[in-house]
């Protein structure tokens, strides 16, 4: 078994005044796609009967994520079983023959099967021309004879994605994340000194330098703390728990990787707790990190 050294008090005050200079003040706004991990695909799936074909107007007849999106998103259910959601729209593009109509994936991700947030495949800007066809389960453009998930249709006047093998498709009509009523804990900016509850909120993390992505914090019971942590890599979502500890500003958490753990201690910004930093342990090594505040 690898032995945790504690980290020197002077080991994070280099790390903090190190994010002093690399973390930006700037907030911005939470990415609605990516809070619809797997559990919320399977309940649109739920609620309907997929559909094998839909034309380009009808998709464009579904309402965004959000008023700052302008995509629709979709549901896939593979044609090997796991579940996409993907963000699609159409355009066109010029070539030597005028305007070809093209469909645009602007973004998607697949989850797999057998692990519900851990990603089988993501990507993003895609153009799928006339005739070829998508696999969701592995990335890429085939042709259609080869198989894959759907295939775009523009010869006729009604240009439709069409599904292919087992593969059905649901359209998402809006967010599907819950509203949550507003909790009666103080805003980090409203009083001086630190609190708990100043560490719930969403955070842009780097750790290393090497492993990006968003950890989502809530409070309960006082000092526990639960979330998630979503790798901007591979888009895959996991569970995060954690405890305050003594000062208020000091925390430490844990990231349930797949086939590890991942610990974080960290201490919060005190005077206006818009950044924390401190480091992270996995399999026996040590690394920097440090994290800002996002705007929910």
């Amino acid at each position: 078994m690898p032995t945790h050294q504690r980290p020197s008090m002077k080991l994070i005050r280099l790390l903090l005044m190190g994010c002093l200079i690399v973390c930006t003040t700037s907030i911005l706004s939470a990415d609605v796609f990516e809070q619809h991990t797997s559990q919320y695909l399977r309940q649109v799936a739920e609620t309907s009967k997929g559909v094998t074909e839909i034309t380009l107007s009808d998709l464009h007849q579904l309402q965004p994520l959000s008023n700052t999106e302008t995509t629709p998103m979709v549901v896939i259910k593979t044609s090997e079983g796991q579940w996409t959601k993907a963000a699609m729209t159409w355009a066109f593009r010029k070539t030597e023959t005028g305007l070809t109509p093209i469909l645009t994936i602007e973004r998607f991700v697949t989850y797999r099967d057998d692990l519900s947030d851990v990603t089988a495949a993501s990507d993003e800007n895609i153009m799928l021309f006339s005739g070829f066809a998508y696999d969701f389960d592995i990335g890429q453009v085939v042709p259609a004879k080869d198989g894959g998930d759907l295939v775009f249709t523009a010869e006729n006047k009604q240009k439709s994605i069409q599904l292919l093998g087992n593969a059905k498709l649901w359209g998402v009509d809006g967010s599907q994340i819950p509203q949550t009523n507003k909790d009666d804990s103080p805003s980090p900016t409203d009083h001086a000194g630190v609190l708990p509850t100043d560490f719930a909120g969403l955070w842009k993390i780097s750790i290393d330098g090497r492993w990006a992505g968003r950890m989502r914090l809530k409070i309960q019971n006082g000092r526990i703390l639960t979330g998630t942590f979503t790798s901007e890599e591979t888009k895959s979502t996991y569970e995060v728990t954690g405890r305050v500890a003594s000062p208020p500003q000091h925390a430490k958490l844990t990231i349930q990787l797949d086939n590890a753990e991942q610990d974080l201690e960290t201490y919060l910004w005190t005077k206006d707790k818009s950044a924390m930093a401190g480091v992270s342990s996995l399999a026996g090594q040590t690394f920097g990190f440090y994290a800002t505040r996002e705007k929910e």
